[in-house]
Order: structure tokens, then C-alpha cells, then sequence
């Protein structure tokens, strides 16, 4: 999984590399590619998030990582297969009745929100970085119980990648528009 400084690096979650003196071209390009991939995953979730509201909502407490994947693997081979039966709306997810947001938020899930200046609704309580966490009581618990060798970690393995293919974060080049 890819997550954001709020989350601690760990065997099942990538994180970036902060910004702390020890920032080299190797890391900076990893933190580049890592964004990368979080964008595509956050818009593909933002998508199906329209598309199957119930996503908005907690997991139930007996749905472990393994059936959360599978579900979401699910959903994203339903979304694909309506968009293959109807290409032409492809891009018209079709919005939620009033009765559907109404019965969603009931149930617990994040209401959605136009933002200022978009044409868009978005789930804006899940839009922050992370602070979010700073509720959860056991969290600091749970991150002191666990002791990982960072050479092990998924980071740590990716990083190694683009050192060995010298990927580098790409030059926006400059041109003039005449």
C-alpha cells in the first residue's frame, strides 16, 4: 500500500521520505514516483467512490485488509465491465438519488461536497493529510509495538529500483508559446 507522512513506513505501506537533510536525487525521485502512483490510485478511488457510495463508508470490523482488497479488486472489475457494455458513457458515472445519500449517511458514510470552483462533488472529511489519525487513541501504541528492519521494507526495495535504473524525477522543459 502507498500512504502519505501520516502513516508510519512499514512492511505493508510505502511512505515518502521526509524532507530532512538526508534528501538525495535517489530519494527525491522516488518521492515523485511514489506521488505518482498515489494520484492515480486517489483518482481511480474518487471515481469508484461516485460510482459505489457505500465505499464512503466505514469497512464493518469483521472485513479484514484481505476482503477489503478483494472487494475494491471487485469493484473495479464491475466498473470496467459497465464501462465495456456502454463505452459511449464511459465518463457518466451516474450520480446518487437523494434518497441514496440520505440512507448512505445514515449508515455512516462520508457525505459528498461540491468544492468551491469545481464542477464536482467530492467526500470532503476524507480529503485531508492524515489528521484524521490523530483520534485514534491506540495509535501510537500500535506504532511503538512494532519494530521492522527498514532494509526490508517496501521503500527501501523501491528505492533500490530506481537507483539501479537511475530514474530520475523528469525536467518540465521550457518553451515559448508564440
Amino acid at each position: 500500500m502507498f500512504g502519505d507522512n501520516a502513516y508510519a513506513n512499514r512492511n505493508t505501506m510505502a511512505t515518502p521520505f521526509p524532507n530532512n537533510g538526508t534528501y538525495t536525487k535517489e530519494r527525491d525521485a522516488y518521492n515523485f514516483y511514489h506521488s505518482q502512483v498515489r494520484i492515480r490510485i486517489e483518482c481511480a478511488f474518487g471515481i469508484l467512490c461516485q460510482r459505489w457510495g457505500f465505499l464512503r463508508q466505514k469497512a464493518p470490523q469483521m472485513f479484514g485488509v484481505k476482503k477489503i482488497i478483494a472487494t475494491v479488486n471487485c469493484l473495479c472489475k464491475l466498473h470496467n465491465y459497465l464501462i465495456d457494455r456502454n463505452p459511449i458513457n464511459a465518463r457518466n458515472v451516474p450520480t446518487h438519488s437523494a434518497s441514496d445519500e440520505f440512507a448512505m449517511e445514515i449508515n455512516g458514510a462520508v457525505p459528498m461536497k461540491k468544492r468551491p470552483g469545481a464542477n464536482f462533488m467530492v467526500p470532503d472529511q476524507l480529503m485531508g493529510a492524515g489528521e484524521h489519525f490523530d483520534d485514534d487513541p491506540d495509535r501510537q501504541r500500535r506504532l511503538v509495538s512494532k519494530r521492522y528492519d527498514p532494509e526490508m521494507l517496501p521503500r527501501s526495495n523501491m528505492l533500490t529500483h530506481i537507483m539501479e535504473e537511475d530514474l530520475r524525477r523528469p525536467i518540465r522543459s521550457s518553451f515559448k508559446v508564440i
